[in-house]
């Protein structure tokens, strides 16, 4: 279902006749309590509002927002923990059974709806030194793939 409200809005477009044209412009608006059924909704309704009452592209906006913080103050707590574990590494006990062996997912062959209309191939990356980092510990660099072969062969 789509919920979107018409917005008159002042035009300067006039008739021959001088009158004002009267333009409408149609806003997107998103469910209040998306979580709940139509009929649970609208069975409250004179308790609780049907709609928010904001552009729907400001609720996006919001929402990505708040989840962008959200994940920066994750990080930010997880960095400090990570680097309290680094200075002592007995500070949290981590048992072997935590590291088992978990199976790779498989690729999924999809190639889109029209592969080969744009060129993607990948002869050079430019990345940041932290990505570079990422590279190198999970040795996906070049001279070190050969690692994933001796380590696949030996599981």
């Amino acid at each position: 279902m789509n919920l979107t409200k018409i917005v008159p809005e002042r035009s300067p477009i006039v008739t021959p006749d001088g009158r004002e044209v009267i333009k409408f412009r149609l806003v997107s608006v998103l469910p209040a309590d998306p979580g709940r059924s139509e009929v649970e909704v609208l069975r409250d309704g004179e308790r609780t509002p049907f709609l928010l009452s904001e552009d729907a592209s400001l609720t996006v906006e919001g929402i990505y927002t708040s989840a962008a913080r959200l994940i920066e103050d994750m990080s930010e707590s997880m960095k400090t923990i990570w680097l309290a574990r680094r200075q002592n590494p007995t500070l949290i006990a981590q048992p072997r059974k935590q590291w088992e062996l978990l199976e790779s997912t498989h690729p999924s062959g999809f190639r889109g709806y029209a592969p080969g209309s744009l060129d993607v191939s990948i002869r050079e990356m430019h990345a940041t030194q932290e990505f570079g980092l990422r590279l190198l510990s999970a040795s996906l660099s070049d001279p070190q793939r050969g690692n994933w072969t001796a380590w696949m062969s030996n599981t």
